[in-house]
Parts: C-alpha cells; structure tokens; sequence
C-alpha cells in the first residue's frame, strides 16, 4: 500500500498560505486585473474575494491551484475540510508513505452517526501509536475519548483523503 498524496490530488479542502503564498496570490490576482476581474473570471462572489483577503481566511484549494498551478505545496500553512472542521498545520508534501496507517484505518476506524472518524482500541499504547501516525503528515487535530475502550476522532475530510488513497 502506498499513501503517497501530493498536493495537486487534494480535492474539496481550503488552504491557509503562509506570508509568501498570501502575497504571492494577491499579487497575482491584482496582475489579473484586480479581485472584481479576478471574481468574474472565476465566477466567485467579489465579497467572498474580499472577505478571504481582509480575513486573511482559507481559500478553495481549487482556486488556488488556478492562481498557482497544482504544485503550490511550499506555500501551504494549514488546510481543512469545509465548514467549522479544524485544519492540518505545517502539512508534509507529498503525504509520507505509511502502510502501517493505511492498514490501521483500514481494519480499526469506523465511523459514527455524524461520519466522523474513529479508531478504536482497548490498548492505550495501540492509541498512541495511531496518534502518532497522523503527526506524520503534519499537526493533526485529534480528540481521545474514554469509553468502554479507548476512542481517536480526527477530521471527517482527512478520513475522505486517507480513503482516496487506499
């Protein structure tokens, strides 16, 4: 099994850039003719345009990808899901490869009612090392509850990825 994902097969996630991508982006965006040219080309609301740069807010993976091309993974800060969803920070690119996760998720992560991802295990030790595999490709946000045995939860789009891949 291979896990290897590069930034360009990401799908459905916004992206935070670091300082250098923000002012790289706007200043591509301003060479296009300004955000309200920008916006119409692209078919996006002017405000949401607005609104993501005043913000300083994620931003459509896709958009970036047209602005930048689909290896923009040296700007990338954090990216997340859509919504309220807490974000990948200081992600690795390409995701390292680890058949030991791919195999852990495959054989252990169900999902609840909500769709969110959660492995499970009696072992605190099996927990820890899960967790572990996450920080690998950057700083996962992860919750461990204690029930009749021990619970993850990590991010329903990251779960979407991790499936993509296997």
């Amino acid at each position: 099994m291979n896990i290897e994902m590069r930034f360009s097969e990401l799908e459905d996630v916004r992206i935070k850039l670091d300082e250098t991508g923000r002012k790289e982006f706007w200043h591509r965006v301003d060479e296009f003719g300004g955000i309200k040219t920008f916006s119409e080309a692209f078919e996006i609301s002017s405000s949401k345009i607005y609104n993501w740069k005043s913000k300083n807010s994620y931003i459509p993976i896709e958009l970036v990808k047209k602005v930048f091309g689909n290896e923009a993974s040296q700007y990338v800060e954090a990216y997340k899901g859509s919504g309220r969803s807490k974000a990948v920070e200081n992600p690795v690119f390409p995701v390292p490869e680890s058949s030991e996760l791919l195999t852990r998720i495959q054989c252990s992560v169900t999902a609840n009612k909500n769709g969110i991802p959660v492995y499970q295990a009696s072992d605190a030790g099996l927990v820890e090392r899960f967790s572990e595999l996450l920080q690998e490709i950057g700083e996962v946000p992860f919750k461990i509850y204690e029930r009749d045995v021990l619970e993850l939860r990590y991010p329903k789009y990251l779960h979407e990825i991790f499936q993509k891949m296997n």
